[in-house]
């Protein structure tokens, strides 16, 4: 979930909320517990979710929200809750967690490509774009928790292999900023 002033944006699995038909993704008046007229009508699970400005990217299992083919990550505008057209990473597989830091989207789960390019559940995409950047850590398992602090991405799931190195569960990797 992510809070905006007076507007929680949440995802899930749930089909009504706040008085309203919403299709696993919702925003509430924080006041009244209601939901707003965001709309986008995923047809799966949305997992995560980051806020840049009046754009939210999500990620889950979806394979259609905000009005178009979004195969499990996307980007949506917070007024009409339809997908910005620009950005559309065409993952292969569940998107399990997200992090932001200025024009970077890292993005973890289990999915083996994203962003036209070969990245094994961990990858950075170009916000404007969705398009992969060099950074390829090669998880050798599903990400499921990410948390930037400065330069460093720490990063947990089931991996015993990231980074090229041996690495069960946990750990931090220099992202180059």
């Amino acid at each position: 979930m992510v809070l905006d002033g007076t507007t929680i944006y949440v995802g899930g699995a749930f089909t009504t909320i706040g008085g309203q038909t919403r299709n696993r993704i919702a925003a509430l008046d924080t006041g009244t517990g209601l939901a707003t007229t965001f709309d986008p009508n995923s047809t799966s699970t949305v997992s995560t979710m980051v806020l840049d400005g009046t754009t939210i990217y999500v990620g889950g299992a979806f394979t259609t929200i905000g009005g178009l083919v979004r195969n499990r990550i996307a980007a949506l505008d917070t007024g009409t809750g339809l997908a910005v057209t620009t950005f559309n990473p065409n993952s292969d597989n569940t998107v399990t967690i997200l992090a932001l830091y200025g024009t970077k989207l890292y993005v973890g789960g289990a999915f083996t490509t994203i962003g036209g390019q070969a990245r094994n559940r961990l990858a950075a995409l170009d916000t404007g774009t969705g398009v992969a950047t060099t950074f390829d850590p090669n998880a050798n398992n599903t990400v499921s928790t990410l948390k930037l602090y400065g330069t460093t991405l720490y990063v947990g799931g089931a991996f015993s292999a990231i980074g090229g190195e041996s690495q069960s569960n946990f750990a931090g990797i220099y992202t180059e900023e």
